[in-house]
């Protein structure tokens, strides 16, 4: 705030300004909007889903290793026997 007061004393002062330079210099010495949050919370749900599917790919993937050892030592089990 103590920067528009200033800025407006020293346009006062001026005087020499046009209308539209005035209006340009207020709307850049505007404070922005706060942006929402929507595009960040739509974007992490979906990385999160996708991260999601991959977890459950490996899962799948693990659980496929797991039974094909388990496979191979029972039938290196029985070979040996």
């Amino acid at each position: 705030m103590a920067r528009r007061t200033i800025f407006d004393e020293a346009l006062r002062g001026v005087g020499r300004t046009s209308k539209g330079t005035n209006k340009a210099l207020r709307s850049g010495m505007r404070v922005g909007k706060r942006k929402s949050g929507k595009k960040r919370i739509k974007r992490n749900e979906r990385q999160i889903e996708r991260l999601s599917e991959q977890i459950e790919n490996l899962t799948r993937q693990v659980s496929l290793l797991t039974q094909f050892q388990s496979n191979d030592g029972v039938r290196q089990g029985q070979r040996a026997e």
